[in-house]
């Protein structure tokens, strides 16, 4: 399986959508299927997961979201067991709650550097309150998975309003086989890597360019900020581990304008990373920005490089974005009047 793994780093970073998108993706003769499952799970996943894998016989699943319902991620889980499926979590990818309780029926797992999957104990959600009788179902099916006792309390001893998020180092202690991504590529022969380029199909093309025209919106002038980049937002964003409302989203926007009035975002074009899918309407692209920002009522300036993955949906032709993440690689803070770097990292 390690081809189909190094391929998944390369060409895929999945984005959240409003609701799980399950869809079936082809890695190539001779390799096994991509499945990707994407966003919050409901009842209903049960029975599309099912009709996705079909009759396939060997299968990577790459899982991201925040949760859901318990029943779908357990249910999952068991036919990722059952049909001897692996599973991963990407770079910048979320994999939560009932999410990572799916993740943990792969008979190999893997995570990417910078993929997190976290856990908590089943809760109520009228009540709010942990609920004895769903974690005893979480407790059957992890050991039914081969889990041991302290791998089972390790999972189910968050509070629900709380994460534990794996670590490798946790996983070793706790008896969770877990493989990290970076491992496996780093071992792949050069056959097992794709092409440099390929070639951008129309709706790839135009995800790229709504991406660099949001980036344009967020470096617009304080009093038309706001306006541009709120029209880019669907009504809920999956937004750096938050499923958050638009407005909401656009509240903490405002509220970094406020801080810093003057901001530059410029798209590296040679580390965009594009994959769409049709049958979804949904595209993730991944780059790297280069960022200016200046306030001079704090005599301020911040500067450096992030990653950015930004989720999209299309609908009556035109993109929204679902999803935001991405992390800081550099940065520098500035005292415009002393020149003087307050703040490196």
């Amino acid at each position: 399986m390690r081809c189909a793994i190094v391929l998944l780093v390369v060409f895929f970073s999945i984005g959240s959508a409003r609701a799980a998108v399950i869809e079936r993706n082809s890695l190539g003769p001779g390799l096994p299927e991509l499945i990707l499952v994407h966003g919050e799970l409901v009842p209903s996943d049960i029975d599309q997961f099912r009709a996705v894998a079909g009759s396939v016989q060997k299968a990577v699943v790459a899982l991201d979201g925040p949760g859901g319902n318990l029943l779908a991620g357990i249910s999952i889980g068991e036919m990722i067991r059952l049909r001897n499926f692996e599973t991963v979590v990407l770079d910048q990818n979320y994999c939560a709650s009932a999410c990572a309780l799916a993740w943990l029926g792969g008979t190999s797992r893997y995570m990417a550097p910078t993929g997190r999957i976290g856990f908590h104990a089943a809760w109520n959600s009228k009540s709010g309150e942990v609920s004895g009788v769903a974690n005893a179902l979480v407790g059957a099916y992890l050991n039914k998975i081969g889990m041991g006792l302290q791998a089972i309390v390790y999972i189910t001893a968050a509070a629900p309003n709380s994460m534990m998020w794996l670590t490798l180092d946790d996983a070793k202690n706790y008896g969770i086989d877990v493989s990290l991504l970076s491992q496996q590529v780093a071992d792949a022969p050069p056959s097992a890597m794709p092409p440099a380029s390929k070639q951008l199909t129309p709706m790839e093309t135009d995800a790229i360019n709504f991406v660099q025209r949001h980036a344009a919106a967020e470096s617009a002038p304080a009093e038309s900020a706001l306006a541009r980049v709120g029209a880019d937002y669907g009504d809920t964003v999956f937004y750096y581990g938050k499923n958050l409302a638009r407005a909401v989203v656009l509240q903490e926007f405002q509220t970094f304008v406020g801080r810093w009035p003057k901001r530059s975002y410029l798209v590296r074009a040679d580390s965009i990373e594009v994959h769409c899918f049709p049958a979804s309407q949904v595209c993730n692209v991944t780059a790297v920005l280069d960022w200016v920002a200046i306030s001079g009522r704090r005599g301020k300036k911040s500067e450096g490089q992030s990653t950015w993955s930004l989720g999209l949906l299309r609908q009556g032709g035109a993109f929204a974005i679902t999803a935001v993440n991405g992390s800081v690689l550099k940065r520098r803070i500035t005292d415009l009047a002393t020149d003087a770097v307050a703040t490196e990292q």
